[in-house]
C-alpha cells in the first residue's frame, strides 16, 4: 500500500508546511523579487548613463556621443519600465521602495 503522504522523522521546513501551493507561491515571489531587483538595477545604471551623456553633451566635450548616450539611456529606461510592468503586472515602474521599505 502506498501512503497518501510521505512522513519523515525530520522536521519539515517551514516553507513546506503550507503544502505544495505555498512552496510554488514562495518560488514565484522569489523570482519576482529577483526580476524586480534586476530591472531596478538596470534602470539605476541607465540614470548614471543619462547623467554622463548629458554632461558630455552640454559641456561640449562630445556633443554627438553625449546626445546618443542620453537618448539610449531614456529608451532603455522606458524599455525596462515596460518590461517590469508587463512581466510582474505592476501598475507603474519600479521605484526605490523595492530596496528601502518605509517603517510601519
Amino acid at each position: 500500500m502506498i501512503p497518501d503522504r510521505i512522513t519523515s522523522p525530520f522536521p519539515t521546513p517551514a516553507i513546506m508546511q503550507g503544502g505544495w501551493d505555498a512552496f510554488v507561491a514562495a518560488g514565484q515571489h522569489a523570482m519576482n523579487t529577483i526580476f524586480a531587483f534586476t530591472c531596478e538595477l538596470a534602470m539605476v545604471g541607465l540614470v548614471f548613463l543619462l547623467a554622463i551623456g548629458l554632461l558630455l553633451y552640454f559641456t561640449g566635450v562630445n556633443s554627438h556621443g553625449g546626445k546618443n548616450m542620453a537618448i539610449y539611456a531614456v529608451v532603455g529606461m522606458v524599455f525596462f519600465s515596460c518590461l517590469y510592468m508587463a512581466i510582474l503586472g505592476a501598475s507603474g515602474p519600479p521605484d526605490i521602495s523595492l530596496w528601502f521599505k518605509p517603517p510601519t
